[in-house]
C-alpha cells in the first residue's frame, strides 16, 4: 500500500515500473495488472474494386474487438492501386497537361503560302511567304489528340466536281534543314475529318477530328511538323481563311 502522497511518487517510464494500477468502482477498491491496459492494434490492407481498404483492428487490451476501416477509391484522373507483395497503397495522378495550339490557313486555295499546299501559319504570318514556311516545334514530348477547323470567310466555300482539299501533317525528317524544302519532310499523313470537298460547296464548314493516334501525331521534344491543306484537282484561289485549334497533350 502506498505510504506517500501522489506528488511524492517515484517517476516511472514503463508499465514494468509498477505492479498494479489501482482505482475504485462504486465502493469497491480495484487493482489491475498494467498489462491489461495495454492495447494492441494491427493494420491490414487489401485491394477492392477501384482502390484499396485499410483496416485497424484491436487485438488486445481495451481496444480488443474494435475494427475501423477506411477505403481509398480512385476517381477521375486519380488511380489507386494495392501491391499485396509489399502491402503498399499507391495513389497516382493520371491527368496529363494539355494545351491548345492555334493557326490560320490564309488565301485558300492554291498553296499560297505553302510548300505542299496551303500551309497552316502558327503565330504571326511569315513574310515574304515565298521565303518562309511556318512550322511547329514540340517543346517537350507530346501528342496531338484533336483538331478543330472553322471556315471564317463571309464567302461560302466554292468547290465543285470531284475536287477536294485534305489537311495533312508532315513531320520533318531533317530538322537541321530548311523548312521551305519539301524534301526535308516525311510523307504527309491525312488528318481524318479535316477535309473539304464538293459536299461543302456553298457552306461555312466546321471540321473536327478527335481521338487522334499513331506515329504521325506523337511528337518527341524537338520534332518539327508542317500542317498543310493539299488539293486534289485545281480549286479556284480566294482570300478565304480557316482558323484551326489543335489539342496537344503532354506524354
Amino acid at each position: 500500500m502506498a505510504n506517500k502522497k501522489f506528488s511524492q511518487f517515484t517517476l516511472g517510464t514503463t508499465n514494468a515500473d509498477i505492479e498494479y494500477v489501482v482505482g475504485y468502482k462504486s465502493t469497491d477498491n480495484i487493482q489491475i495488472d498494467p498489462s491489461v491496459l495495454d492495447s494492441k492494434d494491427e493494420i491490414t490492407s487489401f485491394s477492392v474494386t477501384g482502390g484499396a481498404t485499410i483496416e485497424l483492428e484491436g487485438t488486445s487490451g481495451p481496444d480488443a474487438g474494435y475494427l475501423g476501416s477506411v477505403s481509398i477509391v480512385g476517381g477521375e484522373h486519380i488511380d489507386v492501386s494495392y501491391d499485396s507483395a509489399t502491402e503498399t497503397v499507391s495513389i497516382a495522378n493520371t491527368q496529363k497537361n494539355t494545351f491548345i495550339l492555334s493557326g490560320t490557313f490564309k488565301n485558300l486555295f492554291g498553296g499560297n503560302p505553302g510548300i505542299f499546299g496551303d500551309t497552316l501559319e502558327f503565330g504571326q504570318a511569315a513574310f515574304p511567304s515565298t521565303d518562309n514556311s511556318s512550322i511547329f516545334i514540340a517543346p517537350f514530348d507530346c501528342e496531338i489528340i484533336s483538331i478543330a477547323a472553322k471556315w471564317i470567310s463571309n464567302d461560302a466555300v466554292v468547290i465543285t466536281g470531284n475536287k477536294s482539299w485534305q489537311v495533312k501533317i508532315f513531320k520533318m525528317s531533317s530538322p537541321l534543314g530548311s523548312t521551305t524544302d519539301s524534301s526535308n519532310y516525311a510523307s504527309g499523313v491525312d488528318i481524318p475529318g479535316i477535309v473539304l470537298d464538293d459536299t461543302d460547296n456553298g457552306t461555312f464548314p466546321l471540321k473536327t477530328a478527335s481521338a487522334l493516334s499513331g506515329p504521325a501525331f506523337e511528337l518527341n521534344a524537338g520534332d518539327i511538323i508542317n500542317i498543310s491543306g493539299v488539293e486534289t484537282g485545281a480549286i479556284a484561289q480566294s482570300d478565304a481563311e480557316m482558323e484551326v485549334f489543335i489539342g496537344v497533350r503532354a506524354k
